[in-house]
């Protein structure tokens, strides 16, 4: 057989060898001659009637092979006939003979074995083919829609993962399918479920063993002020839901936070946890502080997204800030209030939003001040424009003050270009802390510094403007969030390290070696301590080429990974120091699905089933979510969608959980039961945060030109330094030193930096190109650099939902 026409990529070739003039094929175990097709050697190896005698000296792994493939092709066969029948018999009515004789007409294709359907192309079906199917897919996707809208779901339940497997499934089955009873959800669909994510459990629990992880405690009040508490557990390999326990009667109780945080250690290993992540409310750091005392090899850390928020609210007080936020919650209720306004600003704005929500109150203060920036422009023209003047809302009085704002408040936009400037490098320390893709305990101590540098240089170092800034952040970081785990992280990655202005200070090296002392034994600790001289020397593998070029590409725990093999002890040590997260929000976000789980209105289910329910259905989510972060750079701060009672939008003040139980009474799991409620301050409630993902936030322009994108605006709004009512914003306060940590023999004072410090900080503020070509470890991945604030809005794909439809 020539080779001429034959697939040479079937795996069956390799098996033949050519004869003089490359007529036929020879099996090469037997040598006899084949003159038909590569479908006929398969029929020889596999020993089956196809034409050529079954070969006698084909080994036996070979032979069994094909004789599995070869049965795989004639059940895909049969199954393929059976559907077409199928589709030719229809649903029912008068078009069934008109089909069937529409599906048999014309001449049979010519069927030549097992292969057929791969050598012969689909028959071209009829005009009255073609439009049946397309009836009948209508009928059927009406049936579908009216399933979802009369259970209320989310118009974006399609594009759930585990939807497209379930069609593609019954449509597999075919006619006949019997969908699962109540009855059967309930019992071993929902045990082999348990049983399938506890197989993926296996790999957290190597990841706890090999890297260590953090156990994050958050919890919420739901609107019957009940107090559910939930923990999680972080590593490289991802985030697992553990459990979620009702705290109501004890949350105050020093004692019993205590208890649930130490049985959670046992269920873990004391071994494999080095940190507790917690907020920072008292009763938290007295059972943190005293488990500590019980545990001499972990520590208690409070969640940096917790406190960042709360420097965010403290500066969100400063007089300018405060009156810039009511005035934009002014000119957002409008809009968002009034569907005719709504259309008229998506027009002029080419469908952009101006409400970004984040996982806390105030980022979405502050983002969505940077997003009506952006949209100055056509907010003015939409504002001015003939359809506003002539439409329904032109005589409002509301609707004049709002006008007013946009077009004639003096001030307005240069006080959001001042807001922006002020804390936007803040928002980004943020988004890189609660982000669990990368690792940020290496990172969070320079990140902190950087930022009030990057305030600073923002505000053009005047100091009236920074300067009250400063205070507020040092307020919340020095007695709160420096940790000597961040010191540690400090220290040990490489990327800050061996730079010339390392803060080597004190503070540094005693956070390390408090961290060495408790988190090793005696001799792994005097050994390390020795090997400590070689990473700070750059000596053996640490003074490699290679090591010293990656420095900055590889994530820190994979540059000790691969360069630390001649300091075992400390190497260990650096890699579960700097495998951990910094913050407990990945405790996820959204508390309405655990509440089911304690409510006293279910007694038809009991509570270890419910139990299961949601730990399925809760780390279902985060395995989900975890590959499709390897797949899509994501934005861990952002929301997918606007509540349509986002504080932004209408004053709300407690959440609103649903009060419909029936998926749990009625034992349905539904995949999407989970929806978003409003997000509320941490000190209102113990936590109630929402974040999911969007693209990342652009850097600010800086000096004389626009904050964000858009059009060119006048010099005089920016220039904050001549801004004639700065005075009044009670935003000069009197300097105090700066804070940043400096090594006493450095001369130089925090606001005269050398030009290599700025160029260090210059580069940890941007998105390198070279990021996306990193040498990554495969459980832990490089880490860009800090400050990321590289502009994906364009990507941003946002839904709103006003007045209970959802535009998407």
């Amino acid at each position: 057989m020539s080779e001429k026409g034959e697939d040479r990529k079937d795996k069956a070739w390799k098996y033949t060898k050519k004869t003089e003039g490359e007529k036929y094929f020879r099996c090469v175990f037997c040598n006899q001659t084949c003159s038909g097709t590569i479908s006929r050697l398969k029929h020889h190896l596999a020993g089956t009637p196809g034409g050529m005698k079954a070969c006698n000296k084909v080994p036996a792994e070979v032979k069994k092979e094909y004789q599995i493939l070869l049965k795989g092709f004639k059940d895909d066969k049969n199954k393929r006939s059976i559907m077409l029948r199928e589709i030719g018999a229809g649903i029912g009515g008068g078009n069934d003979e008109e089909f069937v004789s529409n599906q048999s007409g014309g001449a049979q294709p010519k069927t030549v074995g097992p292969l057929d359907k791969f050598v012969f192309s689909e028959p071209r079906q009829t005009t009255m083919n073609e439009a049946y199917k397309k009836e009948l897919r209508k009928d059927i996707c009406r049936r579908i829609g009216r399933f979802i809208f009369s259970k209320a779901l989310p118009f974006n339940t399609v594009n759930d993962p585990f939807w497209l497997p379930m069609v593609e499934g019954i449509a597999s089955f075919g006619v006949g399918f019997k969908p699962p009873s109540m009855h059967e959800l309930r019992t071993w669909i929902l045990k082999e479920e348990v049983e399938d994510i506890d197989t993926y459990l296996l790999v957290h629990k190597k990841a706890w063993k090999q890297y260590g992880c953090s156990i994050m405690s958050d919890g919420w009040t739901d609107g019957k002020n009940r107090v559910l508490i939930n923990f999680l557990i972080n590593s490289p390999a991802g985030t697992w839901f553990l459990k979620s326990i009702d705290a109501s009667g004890s949350i105050k109780n020093g004692s019993l936070m205590l208890k649930y945080l130490d049985d959670v250690v046992n269920e873990v290993g004391e071994e494999n946890v080095v940190q507790i992540i917690t907020d920072n409310a008292s009763n938290y750091k007295n059972a943190g502080t005293r488990l500590m005392e019980k545990r001499e090899r972990l520590w208690w850390t409070p969640c940096a997204a917790h406190c960042i928020d709360l420097m965010l609210e403290d500066i969100s007080k400063l007089t300018v800030y405060d009156q810039t936020i009511k005035s934009a919650k002014q000119v957002v209720k409008f809009i968002y209030g009034h569907t005719w306004v709504l259309s008229l600003m998506r027009e002029f704005t080419s469908n952009k939003e101006i409400i970004r929500p984040a996982i806390t109150r105030f980022a979405t203060s502050f983002l969505t001040l940077q997003s009506i920036y952006k949209q100055k422009q056509p907010l003015q023209m939409m504002f001015n424009s003939k359809q506003w003047c002539e439409g329904p809302f032109v005589k409002s009085h509301e609707a004049i003050n709002v006008r007013a704002i946009v077009l004639f408040q003096r001030g307005f936009w240069s006080d959001i270009s001042f807001c922006i400037k002020g804390v936007l490098p803040l928002v980004c320390v943020l988004r890189e802390v609660d982000s669990e893709l990368r690792p940020a305990m290496g990172y969070i101590y320079e990140l902190m510094d950087a930022a009030k540098e990057k305030i600073a240089f923002n505000l053009q170092r005047n100091i009236r403007h920074y300067q009250p800034i400063w205070n507020k952040i040092d307020a919340r970081w020095t007695p709160q969030l420096h940790q000597p785990l961040h010191a540690a992280g400090y220290y040990l990655n490489p990327q800050f390290r061996y730079e010339e202005n390392f803060s080597n200070v004190c503070e540094v090296k005693k956070g390390l070696y408090d961290c060495m002392d408790r988190m090793m034994p005696f001799d792994d600790r005097l050994k390390a301590d020795i090997q400590l001289e070689m990473y700070d020397k750059c000596m053996g593998d640490f003074g490699s080429r290679l090591a010293i070029h990656s420095r900055k590409i590889r994530s820190p725990a994979s540059w000790w990974e691969r360069f630390g093999e001649q300091t075992p002890e400390l190497t260990k040590f650096a890699i579960r120091v700097l495998s951990l997260t910094c913050s407990a929000s990945g405790c996820e976000r959204n508390w309405s699905t655990f509440q089911s789980i304690h409510t006293k209105k279910r007694n038809r289910l009991e509570h270890k089933r419910l139990n299961a329910l949601v730990y399925v259905k809760y780390n279902s989510l985060l395995r989900e979510r975890n590959i499709r972060r390897n797949a899509k750079k994501l934005d861990p701060i952002l929301v997918e969608e606007i509540d349509s009672d986002d504080e932004w939008i209408a004053e709300v003040d407690d959440p609103i959980f649903p009060s419909d139980l029936s998926w749990l009474e009625n034992d349905i799991f539904e995949v999407d039961a989970i929806r978003n409620v409003p997000i509320e301050c941490y000190e209102q409630q113990l936590s109630t945060r929402v974040p999911i993902r969007v693209e990342p936030l652009e850097e600010p322009i800086l000096n004389d030109e626009p904050i964000l994108d858009g059009e060119p605006i006048l010099d005089d709004e920016l220039n904050l330094d001549d801004e004639p009512n700065l005075d009044d914003h009670n935003i000069h306060a009197s300097y105090s030193p700066p804070s940043r940590r400096r090594n006493p023999n450095d001369d130089n004072s925090s606001m005269g930096r050398p030009k290599k410090k700025m160029k260090r900080l210059d580069m940890l503020l941007r998105n390198e190109e070279n990021v996306n070509h990193q040498i990554e470890d495969l459980t832990l991945p490089s880490r860009t650099n800090a400050l990321d604030n590289d502009d994906g809005d364009d990507m941003y794909d946002i839904q709103v939902c006003v007045d209970g439809y959802e535009d998407e």
